[in-house]
Parts: C-alpha cells; sequence; structure tokens
C-alpha cells in the first residue's frame, strides 16, 4: 500500500465524518435547539440553521467531488 491510497482513504473518512456531523444537524433533537421565535438578520432562526445545513452539505459534496473523493 503506498502514501497516495493512504492519503485518498483519510480524505475520504474526512469527508465521511463531515458528511455525517452535517446530517445529525438536521435531525430533530438538534433542530429543536433553535426551533425558538428569534429573528436572525430579519429571518426565523430556524430558517438560517436551515438554510446552513443545506449550505455547509453542498460544500462538503462539492470539496468531495472535486478532490475525487
Amino acid at each position: 500500500m503506498n502514501a497516495g491510497s493512504r492519503s485518498k482513504g483519510g480524505r475520504r473518512r474526512v469527508f465521511f465524518v463531515m458528511y455525517a456531523v452535517l446530517a445529525l444537524c438536521g435531525l430533530w433533537p438538534v433542530i429543536a435547539i433553535f426551533n425558538r421565535p428569534v429573528l436572525f438578520l430579519g429571518l426565523p432562526l430556524l430558517e438560517v440553521w436551515s438554510f446552513f445545513v443545506a449550505i455547509a452539505t453542498a460544500a462538503v459534496l462539492f470539496l468531495a467531488d472535486i478532490r475525487g473523493d
């Protein structure tokens, strides 16, 4: 096994962990934390959290795709 394949496997694990954490951020116990009647920049806090999770997930998947993982 060469160092290149180990490095690629490590990157795959990192992207998987990042994606898994973001997926967990979209589950109900975490969403309940942000389900408050608070406005952030004129938007409900839950909507801002949802946008963050969606954009972060897209960014992780995009980075994994362009790196070939």
